[in-house]
């Protein structure tokens, strides 16, 4: 089980962002709520598409919100160790399962609009669950790009949730890739200028101010990841699937 470290207190105490923790960890209790123990994959007998859809999301769900959980302890873990590059790759990596919620709301949103098509909620379904670009997969299909799911999360979350156009997702994500990538913002996590023209390296652990506002992303993170989630149960659960229209164009992932 996932565990944020009983020093936290003390060592966000002394940022001054023990809210911080506390939105964390009432994060991390509010989505634990939500898993599951199992999901009847394969039912015996034979199986509508629809309800192999709906199935399929169900997993695809599940498995974003094990990952949200883990990144949001395990960042705040990095924290307290100091590691601050570890704490912003997982509260990057956090924000880009929350854009695979956000991408499915999306789907899910349109196809009730009737704008898009069954084969497209299974095609983006496969792509999600196992899509892989290393060579040793070099047979399978290319997963989702992350930046067109950022932006349709961001474009679902300005519609439905924000009174005018915020682009959060993708501000967060590029703000966080400062901090993972060898940047100015982490390269200034290593040392510190002194008036006297030093550069003192923090070899000892010790963080920049600069470093102190990453735990309110993951707390951030963890907000968006929950409203889309239940978004996404409700989509799953609006009739929408149940109706879908099985002809037309097929889409076989054995077919390049």
């Amino acid at each position: 089980m996932p565990m944020i470290p009983k020093t936290a207190d003390k060592f966000f105490k002394q940022g001054g962002i023990s809210r911080d923790l506390q939105r964390i960890r009432e994060m991390v209790r509010s989505l634990r709520r939500h898993e599951l123990t199992s999901i009847q994959a394969f039912p015996p007998g034979t199986i509508d598409p629809r309800e192999r859809a709906k199935i399929n999301l169900r997993i695809v769900q599940q498995t974003q919100l094990h990952r949200a959980i883990r990144l949001i302890a395990g960042a705040t873990s990095q924290f307290v160790s100091g590691n601050i590059y570890g704490v912003a790759l997982q509260i990057r990596a956090l924000f880009e399962s929350v854009a695979i919620l956000g991408f499915f709301c999306s789907k899910l949103e349109k196809f009730g609009q009737q704008r898009i098509n069954f084969h497209e909620i299974q095609k983006s379904i496969y792509l999600a669950a196992s899509g892989a670009r290393h060579e040793l997969f070099k047979d399978a299909e290319p997963p989702v790009n992350i930046m067109t799911c950022i932006d349709q999360t961001d474009d679902y979350l300005d519609r439905n949730h924000f009174e005018k156009k915020q682009r959060m997702v993708r501000d967060c994500y590029q703000w966080l890739s400062e901090f993972s990538h060898p940047n100015f913002l982490s390269n200034q996590s290593a040392y510190r200028l002194e008036q006297d023209g030093r550069i003192l390296f923090r070899h000892n652990d010790e963080l920049a101010k600069e470093d102190y506002q990453l735990p309110g992303y993951a707390a951030l993170g963890g907000e968006i990841f929950l409203i889309l989630y239940k978004d996404f149960e409700k989509l799953i659960g609006d009739g929408s699937l149940d109706k879908a229209d099985l002809g037309g164009p097929q889409w076989d992932p054995r077919k390049k």
